[in-house]
């Protein structure tokens, strides 16, 4: 009788003890619960933007199933490579990585972008020859006379691209002369490629590989860069081969063509190497 007594004495302590002071049973609401953050998404035209262009990003915000679109704060990592403002507008300034960054309502995306150096445009300047070898049929021609290909000499280069993300296509101009030319820019910056050119005189074909070809943009110049020359005359001997350091290249002024008329035919190997210097 004492036990049972007891028991009964103490079951109400230990149901406050067995679910606590703050549990109201089954049947009592919700209560008190953290509840649920959004998400958020970023979207963005590109992951590559070339240098100097502007891009809209745009934020989606996301709670209980219905995606709105928002204004949230952005921010980048690197405002020497990009800067955006409040409105979502990225301007790329230099080529690089960057991490954009949207907040809101207490949650955060991220996305990263590659700001690419821009060639797309029409450029010009001038090249100093650093190096030349000539061989068989082409020492014979007189390939690195001091009129022509001899170390020191210089000569102009025009260049006029399109850039779509990476790849580079358009055309190069040594000289008279000028061929189809394809490269690709690397993350780092520096543009490679070759251009592929031919002329004909009057005893054959001359063919001209410029590569590789390498220059790097900074700002609205090309102030530095290196290419190689090589001329070979199918059935002919030997070769001849220059290096070439770049003197600096301008954009042209936009609505303007490079000028180049179109040679007349040479008569000779020595006449296709003097069009190479016009």
């Amino acid at each position: 009788m004492v036990t049972r007594r007891l028991l009964a004495a103490l079951s109400p302590v230990l149901v406050l003890l067995l679910l606590g002071p703050g549990c109201k049973g089954s049947s009592g609401g919700g209560g008190g619960g953290v509840q649920p953050s959004g998400t958020l998404t970023i979207t963005a035209p590109s992951d590559v933007i070339k240098c100097g262009a502007c891009q809209p990003f745009t934020a989606t915000y996301t709670k209980g199933g219905t995606p709105q679109t928002v204004t949230p704060t952005w921010s980048t990592d690197n405002p020497a490579v990009a800067t955006i403002d409040p409105s979502g507008q990225l301007t790329a300034v230099s080529n690089g990585d960057v991490t954009v960054t949207a907040r809101y309502e207490g949650v955060s995306a991220i996305k990263s972008v590659h700001i690419v150096n821009d060639y797309g445009t029409l450029w010009a300047g001038n090249y100093v020859i650093t190096r030349c070898e000539e061989t068989q049929d082409f020492k014979d021609a007189g390939f690195c006379d001091e009129d022509v290909f001899e170390p020191g000499q210089t000569a102009e280069v025009a260049l006029d691209f399109q850039q779509e993300r990476y790849a580079v296509t358009g055309t190069m101009w040594l000289g008279a002369l000028n061929g189809s030319f394809t490269g690709t820019v690397a993350t780092a910056g520096e543009l490679t490629g070759e251009s592929k050119m031919t002329m004909t005189f009057e005893g054959g074909v001359m063919d001209i590989l410029v590569a590789p070809f390498r220059v790097v943009r900074q700002g609205d110049r090309i102030p530095e860069g290196s290419f190689t020359v090589t001329m070979t005359i199918p059935g002919a001997h030997g070769h001849g081969v220059y290096d070439a350091r770049v003197m600096g290249l301008d954009k042209v002024p936009s609505g303007r063509a490079v000028a180049r008329q179109t040679p007349r035919m040479p008569h000779r190997p020595h006449d296709v190497f003097r069009l190479v210097r016009r």
